[in-house]
């Protein structure tokens, strides 16, 4: 099953990564200094790639017909659509706590912007909790627990190969 879930990540990787290979040895290093996609729409492109094979596979082992499958992708996309937006927040929220550390800031914008990542990840919860919600309307108990662990091994596949293209280590060592 891991061996599937990775397979599954790496052809969506597979046209970044071999466009990566073709460019001069100096926008090589700078790609990899910079994380795995240079620009937002590469990674868009990427992570629709492998959400649409993660469904494919999912659908399948689930044993979803179209309808299920239809239903599946709208909660994944609607889902997916709202982490984006939340992930750029949160990078300018970060970026704007990193800022007031370096030029300290006074205390009250150091305080809100905390307050604005809290309320960021109390809206992550929020989402989890509606998506979880509509996949109980659509799969048997059965059927979610199955999602839920591939869905988790995908996410620790990415984790390792994000981490294995930045230089750190492989998750959970």
């Amino acid at each position: 099953m891991n061996t599937l879930i990775l397979m599954v990540a790496l052809a969506a990787l597979g046209p970044a990564a071999a466009a990566a290979q073709n460019r001069p040895p100096g926008q090589q290093q700078m790609q990899q200094r910079r994380g795995m996609m240079e620009r937002p729409a590469d990674r868009a492109l990427m992570e629709a790639r492998v959400m649409e094979r993660f469904l494919e596979v999912t659908a399948e082992r689930l044993g979803l017909a179209a309808e299920g499958r239809t239903r599946l992708q709208a909660i994944l996309r609607r889902s997916a659509e709202e982490r984006r937006a939340m992930h750029q927040e949160s990078e300018r929220v970060q970026a704007g706590l990193m800022e007031a550390v370096r030029s300290e800031a006074a205390e009250d914008r150091v305080r809100g912007l905390l307050t604005n990542i809290t309320e960021l990840r109390r809206r992550e919860l929020r989402l989890w909790e509606r998506e979880q919600r509509e996949l109980e309307q659509l799969l048997t108990p059965a059927q979610h627990a199955m999602y839920m662990v591939q869905w988790l091994r995908l996410q620790e596949s990415i984790r390792g190969i994000m981490g294995r293209r930045q230089g750190g280590p492989p998750p959970g060592r």
